[in-house]
């Protein structure tokens, strides 16, 4: 099922069933819309109560072990999260951190279990961990290409400027990363200013005697890659 592409007579792949089933609305994801309305209002009413609302989300946030866990729950949480940092600008930065820091913690266990013997539990772990992962990333990516798209001027640079701050505070030093940083990379590809601005960043920090020795070589691992 996860190959299945509907083919035109032409022989040319057209749309994947996988993403279009993956887009239906559930009536859980219809649910958070409607909480993500809701919350969006009230904090326009009382912008205080951003900081409380943002350390609610960090303490809500689901995991990835229990009965509970699976794709479509991290699918609309991410989803969740994605929309509020678009429409609340104070809590735009902290979801991002949010998203990518749990990115990484299951691109990180990835790695770890598949250094573990062969067990069936742990072959079932690993599958869980990659389909969340991937479809949190997927949902990352057109979130990137579409506020990236809209976004002109000083709010574009603004978003990309704090991406790479995340790169640098969060995903350079990240325990075994092997999937997460193409996001960033991605960003770069799309204007040369990006990329300059990422390949700038790298160097500097790689001739930062401010930095310590791994943050410099980990940064010189990326240049050279």
């Amino acid at each position: 099922v996860e190959c299945f592409y509907v083919v035109r007579e032409s022989g040319v792949e057209d749309f994947s069933y996988v993403r279009c089933v993956d887009n239906i609305p559930t009536q859980a994801g219809v649910a958070q819309e409607r909480i993500c309305n809701t919350l969006c209002s009230l904090l326009q009413l009382h912008p205080t109560m951003c900081e409380p609302t943002a350390q609610l989300i960090e303490e809500k946030f689901p995991h990835t072990k229990g009965i509970f866990a699976n794709v479509e729950l991290h699918r609309n949480w991410a989803r969740s999260l994605l929309s509020l940092s678009s429409r609340v600008s104070v809590l735009s930065r902290f979801l991002l951190v949010l998203l990518i820091q749990k990115l990484l913690t299951i691109d990180s266990d990835i790695a770890k279990l598949e250094d573990k013997p062969y067990e069936d539990k742990v072959d079932i772990r690993v599958n869980l961990l990659a389909h969340i992962l991937d479809a949190v990333m997927l949902l990352v990516f057109e979130f990137l290409q579409r506020t990236l798209d809209i976004q002109a001027g000083g709010a574009e640079g603004r978003i990309v400027q704090a991406l790479l701050e995340i790169f640098e505070q969060q995903v350079l030093l990240a325990y075994r990363s092997r999937y997460v940083q193409f996001l960033f990379f991605y960003i770069a590809s799309l204007r040369p200013a990006w990329t300059e601005a990422f390949l700038s960043l790298l160097l500097q920090t790689t001739y930062s005697s401010q930095q310590s020795m791994v943050k410099r070589s980990l940064a010189m691992a990326y240049l050279a890659s």
